[in-house]
């Protein structure tokens, strides 16, 4: 098989989007990205990040591909765990506190964690475009939003959603809740809605 076939099963693949790093580790050289985007069968839509011409581009996997050591949380994982209608105006990420964040993106909202609460609840969803991401457990991420004094609105809401669903851990959201220090105003959200 020649290498740009290799290149087309490995997009089509990761469903028309690719990354300069996955090509590397596929073992096809990078030239061939650069080939396929000056013939117009590929688009370079980031550094390093490539899609197919007729590939709705998914601005959270090109985030998480820009940004790895990321993870989706707050306001963006309600809407990933389905907590929430609304839809992000800005897309939150949460790094370890230290990470040095240089570029500035106009749709991004950058947050930094303690190592300990930065590990806690990471896991891997589908984006909305059903690619791969790395997001926030359910349980983190109320504890986010609550410690971030979202909307009453928004809390009450996510938290009646979560509750009533069969995801619902009372004990694990208790434990998150002392180790991200908002457990009084999760027992207080508890004992009104349950």
């Amino acid at each position: 098989m020649n290498y740009t076939k290799k290149l087309l099963k490995l997009i089509n693949k990761n469903g028309g989007t690719v990354t300069s790093a996955q090509v590397t580790s596929a073992n096809i050289p990078q030239t061939y990205l650069s080939i396929m985007t000056e013939k117009g069968t590929l688009l370079r839509i980031k550094r390093g990040i490539y899609i197919l011409p007729d590939v709705f581009e998914d601005e959270m996997y090109v985030l998480a591909c820009s940004y790895p050591k990321g993870v989706f949380s707050h306001g963006t994982a309600l809407y990933i765990h389905e907590l929430t209608d609304r839809t992000p105006t800005k897309y939150e990420i949460s790094f370890p506190r230290g990470y040095h964040f240089k570029k500035n993106e106009d749709n991004l909202k950058v947050r930094y964690l303690t190592k300990e609460v930065f590990e806690l609840g990471i896991e891997n969803k589908k984006s909305p475009c059903n690619n791969n991401i790395r997001v926030y457990d359910i349980e983190h991420t109320l504890c986010d939003i609550l410690k971030a004094n979202y909307d009453v609105q928004i809390i009450n809401d996510a938290i009646k959603r979560y509750i009533t669903s069969d995801k619902c851990n009372i004990n694990k959201l208790l434990e998150y809740a002392e180790k991200i220090k908002v457990k009084n105003k999760i027992s207080n959200y508890l004992k009104v809605l349950l």
